[in-house]
């Protein structure tokens, strides 16, 4: 035997109509509509960040063992590993993250 709470039923039916709700405006979007991340819409504002740190960033070292790729704040950078000015690899709107490098180097993934 089962049993089930009326708060277990509430909570649960809350949940489908969240679903559909969702679901139906996902879909009610028309082509001239649709989102673009490298497009935004609104007031832009520019923001000149120059630091010489970064945290919550993820480091991949090239397998030759001379180069880095990070991500700071949505943007991939390379630098040497031995440090130094890092250069701009991916800048822009959209958000890049987690890059690595292939096994044999000649390729990044992220």
């Amino acid at each position: 035997m089962i049993l089930i709470s009326k708060r277990s039923v509430n909570r649960a039916v809350l949940a489908l109509s969240l679903i559909g709700s969702t679901h139906a405006f996902a879909n009610d979007t028309t082509e001239q509509e649709k989102w673009d991340v490298s497009q935004p819409t609104g007031e832009v504002h520019t923001v000149k960040i120059d630091t010489t740190e970064s945290t919550w960033s993820n480091l991949d070292v090239h397998p030759n063992g001379d180069t880095i790729i990070f991500d700071m704040l949505g943007d991939l950078y390379t630098m040497p590993i031995s440090g130094g000015e890092a250069t701009p690899l991916l800048v822009g709107y959209d958000w890049n993250m987690q890059a690595t490098y292939s096994p044999d180097g000649k390729k990044l993934h992220f």
